[in-house]
C-alpha cells in the first residue's frame, strides 16, 4: 500500500549514452557509421572513411547493456551512505537502505519510480540517494508527476490510483480512428473482415501490416493485463496465437 509513503519519479536523459563501455569484461561490440553528407573523408586509396560509434539508440544490445550498467551501479558499487538489494522476483525492483531508512525503487529502462517514508527521515534518505543518482545518471527525482509508463497516477488522502484509460484511448484512436467509440452491432466474420481490411478467404496469407496490427493489439492487451487491468489477463493470454490468425484471433482481438 501507499499509506505513509510518498512517491517520486524521474527520467534518465539520453539514458543509453550513459552505459558503461565495458560491462563485466563484455566490451561494446564494434559499430561503424559513414560520415554524414558534406563531411565525407577518404584515404589515399579513395576508400571512404567511417567513424566508430558507441552506445547507440536503436542498437539491439543497448537495452540489456544499459540495464546491466544501472544494476551494477545500484547493487554492486560501494556507496558511502547507502546499500541496495535487488528483488529476487522482479529484476526492476530495488530496496535502498539509507542508514536504516528503506526506499523502494522501480527502474524500467530509463523511467524511475521511488517510494519513501512520509516523514523527515524518509525525505532526508531520498535526498541523499537522489544526489548520488543524479551525479551518475543526471536524473532529477521529483514528486511533480501524473504519469508513469503510460499509466495515469492520481494521489489523494486515500492513497494512489493507477489508471491506463488515457493510454488505452490513445492507442485505440491510433489503431481504430473511427471505430472504437461506436457501439457495434452483433458482428459476423465477414463484417469483421471488411472492417480490418482482411482477406475474406481464411486460407489467404495475412499481409505484413495485418500481422503487425494483430501483434500490436495483443501487446497492448498484455501490457494492460500486467499493469492496471488484471481482469483481461486470461483473454489477453488466449490471443497469443499466431496460427489461424485471421479466422479467429484478429477479429476477436479487435473487439
Amino acid at each position: 500500500g501507499s499509506e505513509g509513503r510518498d512517491l517520486f519519479s524521474g527520467d534518465i536523459p539520453q539514458a543509453y549514452t550513459k552505459s558503461d563501455m565495458d560491462i563485466d569484461g563484455e566490451p561494446y561490440p564494434p559499430r561503424y557509421a559513414h560520415m554524414p553528407e558534406g563531411y565525407e573523408k577518404h584515404d589515399e586509396d579513395g576508400r571512404a572513411l567511417v567513424v566508430q560509434v558507441v552506445n547507440l539508440y536503436g542498437d539491439p544490445v543497448m537495452g540489456r547493456r544499459f540495464h546491466k550498467t544501472v544494476d551494477k551501479w545500484i547493487v554492486s558499487t560501494e556507496h558511502s551512505t547507502w546499500t541496495a538489494r535487488r528483488s529476487e522476483w522482479d529484476t526492476c525492483l530495488y530496496d535502498i537502505n539509507v542508514g536504516g531508512v528503506h526506499l523502494h525503487m522501480v527502474v524500467y529502462v530509463d523511467d524511475v519510480l521511488v517510494s519513501s517514508p512520509s516523514n523527515p527521515a524518509g525525505r532526508a534518505a531520498l535526498t541523499t540517494f537522489a544526489a548520488d543518482f543524479k551525479a551518475r545518471f543526471d536524473i532529477d527525482i521529483t514528486n511533480d508527476f501524473s504519469e508513469f509508463l503510460s499509466m495515469n497516477v492520481e494521489r489523494d488522502h486515500r492513497g494512489v490510483t493507477l489508471s491506463a484509460r488515457r493510454y488505452l484511448e490513445d492507442t485505440a484512436a491510433e489503431l481504430f480512428p473511427g471505430g472504437m467509440h461506436q457501439q457495434p452491432e452483433t458482428p459476423s466474420l465477414d463484417s469483421l473482415a471488411v472492417e480490418v481490411n482482411a482477406p475474406l478467404d481464411p486460407k489467404e496469407t495475412l499481409t505484413k501490416s495485418q500481422q503487425s496490427r494483430y501483434c500490436t493489439i495483443v501487446g497492448i492487451l498484455l501490457y494492460l493485463s500486467m499493469t492496471t487491468r488484471a481482469d483481461v489477463a486470461y483473454a489477453a493470454k488466449s490471443e497469443q496465437n499466431t496460427a489461424d490468425m485471421f479466422t479467429k484471433h484478429l477479429p476477436r482481438a479487435r473487439f
